[in-house]
């Protein structure tokens, strides 16, 4: 509820005696100029209790401002008669000196902690109407990175500053549903959301009146991971608030073509019958039923900094077309959502996953969409692009961004040279269409040249400098820009090259990439072991000894038996036994000497892997 309090005063009232009374409009409150009798002033200020002198107050005399608790930025009117004598007065303390004329009223305004201005969040801009009378008109746009808010900021020069708001966020926001308090308090992206939007955890809401803004539109990229943001923003507001979940239109989407085809005209600026894609799939359909775009001019969009600032005003022109709102159908909904974020549900989501329909794709021509479509038709494509993305393949034991750098590897002449691996970086983004971070890339760069114990037992790259140690795990490396690679002797005998011209090579934005999976002679998943956990899915196979391996596959050609393989990690000294008492796990052993009475010498421990799981 607001708090108001009044005072009327009779005597001369010196403005400088409230706290930070020193903004109005970012201006000072003694150079705004005096045009008419009466002067309204309203500021920020940190106020605490308000405890005026008793009986009348004579020239001069301030209101004594105490107390803990201050609460931030209220609203202070202030009427000040200024018929009478307008002066200057000394604060005796050495404080400020301010204007003061005869009072009519004053009046605190403490607005409740939702309806205040924001302050001390970077990055945000805040609607005009935010946090006041019509604040539940007012939408923030939620957007994926800080060339995302540049795109939406664009936007806004159409639409106007008065009803949107924009903030960035920070990569992917924490999944909330078995999250613990500290995790959340902790968070400082999240706090910054509650805090912008004036929600309260503890509190559930029958309406968006009393909130900042009236509805949440989510801005990410047309991207897996995009989609992913998505069901993680979505799954915060129905784990805290479900109540506003069931207000359809209270979360929506800004949708972005991921591709356009067109016409080249005369200029290299026209674009004649201009076509806007938002998935991969209709895209797609569009090229098999337009003899594979021939004649047709195409630019992918996969990022929101791809688009122009001209491009963003159209789409916020054409508002209609580029908004989707969420709609609560019925329990399935929130039962969807449930399904895909609930740590306890892995089980479940490798049946969803499995009962995914290759081709089926959200209907961006509607202007609603249920919470149960878009898990079940969007955010489903992010869990299965994840799994493979984070399982390797059994076929050569690689993940795709391993088999990108193997492929190109392999494209620049077998990398017979030395390159720098900031170079290599540069070359593999190019050759290979990757879309991550180039500090993943060179990171998988630098696990493949590994060479310590508990890396890898044949590494496809060769190390040239400071490419980690086993002491922590390969993490001590040197930057990218100081070292150097090149292809392994051994990789190109596991990966023949007369294999190459029969592998099955994918196809991204129209440039030919890496194989589907390569087709080592030798099964590399067993040679160097494989770690990852995707969604509904995890994996770890522990590396094996390449001779026991090779050996097994010639008895297995002669039509002999196979002998039963343990673990083994090169250069590792102590022993690795199977486990009697639980079949399938082995138990690692160090190495330790008594050297006399009083001194032990230990020369291996007792975890062969880096992984630190065998």
């Amino acid at each position: 509820t607001t708090e108001i309090y009044t005072l009327s005063l009779h005597d001369a009232l010196p403005i400088c005696c409230l706290p930070t009374l020193a903004t109005i409009k970012g201006k000072d409150v003694t150079q705004l100029a005096v045009t008419e009798d009466r002067l309204m002033a309203f500021a920020p200020a940190r106020i605490g209790k308000l405890i005026p002198d008793s009986g009348p107050l004579s020239g001069g005399t301030r209101i004594n401002i105490e107390g803990d608790g201050f609460f931030e930025a209220p609203r202070i009117k202030v009427s000040l008669d200024m018929s009478a004598a307008v002066g200057e007065l000394d604060d005796d303390q050495g404080g400020d000196v301010g204007i003061y004329g005869r009072v009519a009223t004053m009046e605190l305004v403490r607005l409740p902690e939702a309806q205040q201005r924001v302050l001390g969040v970077p990055k945000l801009e805040d609607a005009n109407d935010a946090g006041g009378k019509n604040s539940h008109e007012c939408t923030l746009i939620l957007t994926e990175g800080d060339s995302a808010k540049s795109l939406a900021v664009a936007g806004l020069s159409v639409v106007g500053r008065d009803k949107y708001g924009v903030f960035p966020l920070k990569g992917k926001v924490l999944n909330v549903r078995d999250a613990n308090f500290k995790q959340v308090t902790g968070n400082m992206e999240i706090q910054n959301l509650l805090k912008i939007c004036g929600l309260d955890i503890k509190r559930d809401y029958d309406s968006v009146r009393g909130l900042r803004y009236g509805s949440i539109m989510l801005m990410t990229d047309q991207d897996h991971d995009g989609s992913h943001i998505k069901g993680l923003l979505i799954n915060l507001v129905h784990h805290w608030w479900p109540s506003l979940c069931k207000m359809n239109g209270f979360l929506k989407e800004f949708v972005t073509p991921i591709v356009k085809v067109w016409k080249q005209g005369k200029r290299d600026s026209d674009r004649n019958s201009e076509k806007c894609f938002f998935t991969q799939t209709e895209y797609e359909k569009w090229k098999r039923a337009h003899n594979n775009g021939q004649g047709w001019k195409s630019k992918y969009y996969k990022g929101l900094g791809t688009s122009t600032a001209q491009e963003a005003k159209k789409y916020f022109a054409d508002l209609e077309q580029h908004e989707l709102s969420f709609r609560w159908h019925d329990d399935e909904d929130g039962e969807a959502i449930d399904l895909a974020f609930n740590k306890k549900r892995a089980d479940d989501r490798k049946e969803w996953i499995n009962r995914y329909e290759e081709g089926s794709h959200v209907d961006h021509n509607q202007s609603q969409l249920s919470y149960y479509d878009f898990v079940n038709k969007e955010l489903v494509q992010f869990a299965k692009y994840d799994t493979s993305r984070s399982v390797p393949s059994v076929v050569d034991g690689l993940k795709p961004g391993q088999r990108k750098v193997l492929f190109c590897a392999f494209k620049k002449n077998n990398l017979k040279n030395d390159i720098k691996v900031a170079q290599f970086v540069g070359f593999i983004s190019e050759k290979s269409a990757y879309h991550h971070g180039e500090v993943s890339l060179e990171n998988t760069i630098i696990n493949l040249a590994q060479d310590f114990v508990g890396s890898n037992n044949v590494n496809l790259l060769m190390p040239s400098g400071q490419f980690g140690t086993r002491l922590q795990g390969g993490k001590d490396h040197a930057a990218s820009r100081y070292i150097f690679t090149r292809l392994s002797m051994a990789t190109r005998l596991m990966f023949h090259q007369e294999d190459d011209k029969v592998l099955n090579y994918l196809d991204e934005e129209g440039q030919s990439i890496e194989p589907k999976w390569y087709c080592p002679i030798v099964p590399t998943v067993l040679v160097n072991g494989a770690d990852g956990i995707g969604t509904g899915w995890s994996t770890f196979v522990p590396n094996y000894n390449p001779r026991d391996i090779i050996r097994n596959i010639r008895s297995l050609l002669r039509g002999g038996k196979m002998q039963e393989m343990s673990p083994w990690y090169k250069g590792f000294t102590g022993t690795i036994k199977e486990n009697e008492k639980e079949p399938g796990k082995f138990e690692v052993t160090g190495v330790i000497k008594k050297t006399n009475d009083t001194t032990l010498e230990i020369t291996e421990i007792g975890r062969a892997s880096c992984r630190e799981r065998v």
